[in-house]
């Protein structure tokens, strides 16, 4: 899958957990995350660490010595059994009552009747797959394209699953209910209420008030107040270095290397989407690869510094950095005074409009890194927020506080290069068994896309693609698997989804190609309205052009801060 990670079958999802329990307690190098699935287990691996490949012959090994799917379910789960009250008024279950040729109450009725298994989380914090689904529910498919946004507390089925939404986020399920059953807390430990073997039971609950009444308060689940990030008071720090956002702009976001090791509970790893340029921007200032940076979508962002600070602004064009009024050349590091501004200002265009002044297209995403590192909330080792799963804190707002760490020794300049001109261009090795993977047609990055996917188009559309929920007929089902950044799914509609870095930990639509890490990069920095070539490529071009990346992003910072301003 890719050049960073390995897809193992199991034949079934109990040995994809006894699986998955083994690897952890073998602790591979350069294994990154294990995510059992349906019949599968996925591997992520640092490609510079390890050998995809030979960590997969290493997961067969393991393989061979786990017990028979049937042995495992004769030894029996011991699983609890939770009762989950569901207001069943869900916008498909009509389109359900059809499919099936049965009313919605004897839909409600067979659903209701069935003790449900939990097989394994993902996709989400704390969403649990449902098994054991009676067949004629088993056989609902998937829609043929999925939407960009299932409100939280949704009851669905799917594939061959049940399942209910934590937070809001895309979804490709038939929507059958809502619920307030909380189902995962980031903050204590086991994090999910349901786990693996568990029983479900859902109960018809006669308004929505009865169903609030379930579960952890409602007030504790995690909703769509994470998503936008109103709706929370801004962050606070005592610390004597800081940022104060005085205006948050588009979208800005804390981000680092992101999460690791969580993703068998449906976190994401999150992180910068373009970890190249986060990197070199703390590279630039005297931090370590992985320290926290501010990732920023858009123009608007302010902030004023607290102590003496050292900046710098990576940007993939159309964006540059002022400090106090005054914009900074590009790539500059800048020592920032206590009590000065910051702010992210629109690149202007030359004369008779001829695009971005700093030369090629603008890119979506830019990163301020401060000396000593920007620090949030920490969750499962990040201090990272993805914009889907309810970890706090998500998008800064005004007033938000954020502690600055103390400095190394920062360097002078940050060498950018010219921005993208054209037709953006995406290498990717074809998934096992995939057919030619969308190479030959020129694509168009749709207006809906985001941090948990870039959704494109054919060019002739109009980057409009198609209404998410149109029609068709019932697909095959195809078990849900552990997904990667830079995974181009293929939804029954055609138009493909290359998933980024809040994407579901899990999915089920068919990947048909995936990303090169070298490219991710390129696909951070992707804009409504660009226009993308998918390419086909080899393992060994995959590499070269990994080492190539990486000795660029050694080279790109030069010269040394003065320790005084001029």
């Amino acid at each position: 899958m890719g050049d960073a990670a390995v897809v193992v079958g199991t034949g079934g999802v109990r040995r994809a957990a006894a699986l998955a329990g083994r690897l952890r307690s073998a602790r591979l190098a350069g294994v990154d995350d294990v995510v059992p699935a349906d019949s599968s287990v996925g591997v992520l691996v640092d490609p510079d660490v390890a050998d995809p490949e030979a960590v997969g012959d290493e997961a067969l090994r393991l393989l061979g010595s786990v017990p028979s799917e049937g042995a495992l379910a004769a030894a029996g789960s011991g699983g609890r059994l939770h009762e989950v009250p569901v207001v069943f008024d869900g916008e498909d279950l009509a389109l359900v009552a059809t499919q099936l040729g049965k009313s919605p109450g004897a839909v409600v009725a067979e659903l209701c009747g069935a003790v449900l298994e939990v097989g394994f989380l993902g996709f989400l914090p704390g969403f649990a797959y449902l098994l054991r689904l009676p067949s004629d529910l088993a056989a609902l498919a998937r829609l043929p394209r999925p939407r960009r946004q299932v409100e939280a507390g949704s009851v669905a089925l799917g594939g061959g699953y049940a399942g209910i939404y934590p937070s809001a986020s895309p979804g490709g399920w038939l929507l059958v209910g809502r619920t307030a059953f909380g189902l995962f807390d980031p903050d204590t430990p086991p994090y999910a209420v349901l786990e693996p073997g568990d029983g479900v039971r859902f109960v018809p609950a006669g308004d929505a008030e009865e169903a609030e009444g379930a579960g952890r308060d409602a007030d504790e689940a995690p909703g769509e107040p994470s998503r936008t990030g109103g709706g929370r008071p801004p962050l606070r720090t005592d610390h004597r270095r800081a940022l104060e956002v005085l205006s948050a702009g588009g979208v800005g976001t804390v981000q680092d290397r992101g999460r690791l090791g969580a993703a068998h509970l449906g976190v994401p790893r999150a992180g910068a989407f373009d970890q190249r340029l986060a990197e070199r921007a703390n590279l630039a200032v005297g931090n370590v690869a992985s320290a926290g940076v501010l990732e920023l979508a858009g123009t608007g962002f302010r902030a004023r510094c607290r102590g003496d600070l050292a900046v710098v602004l990576a940007a993939g064009g159309g964006v540059t950095l002022a400090l106090d009024g005054r914009a900074l050349p590009e790539g500059a590091v800048a020592h920032a005074p206590d009590g000065s501004t910051l702010e992210l200002l629109l690149t202007r265009p030359p004369p008779g409009g001829a695009g971005p002044a700093a030369g090629g297209a603008p890119g979506a995403r830019a990163y301020l890194a401060v000396a000593g590192g920007v620090t949030g909330p920490v969750h499962f080792g990040s201090c990272s927020s993805d914009l889907v799963s309810g970890i706090p804190p998500g998008p800064l707002v005004a007033g938000d506080e954020l502690a600055v760490g103390e400095p190394g020794r920062p360097r002078g300049r940050l060498a950018l290069g010219p921005g993208r001109s054209g037709t953006a261009r995406l290498r990717v090795l074809a998934a096992a068994g995939a057919a030619a993977p969308l190479s030959g047609t020129v694509w168009l990055v749709d207006r809906a896309s985001d941090r948990t996917g870039v959704r494109l188009a054919r060019l002739e559309e109009g980057g409009a693609g198609r209404p998410a929920g149109d029609g068709g007929a019932p697909r095959r089902r195809h078990p849900s698997q552990a997904m990667v950044t830079g995974a181009v799914q293929l939804p029954p509609d055609g138009l493909p989804i290359v998933l980024g870095p809040d994407h579901g930990t899990v999915g089920g639509y068919e990947v048909a190609c995936t990303v090169i890490t070298a490219d991710l990069p390129v696909l951070a920095q992707l804009a409504p309205g660009d226009e993308v070539e998918i390419v086909a490529v080899t393992r060994e071009e995959a590499a070269d052009a990994r080492r190539a990346a990486a000795e660029a992003t050694r080279r790109a910072a030069s010269g040394w801060l003065p320790a005084s301003p001029g």
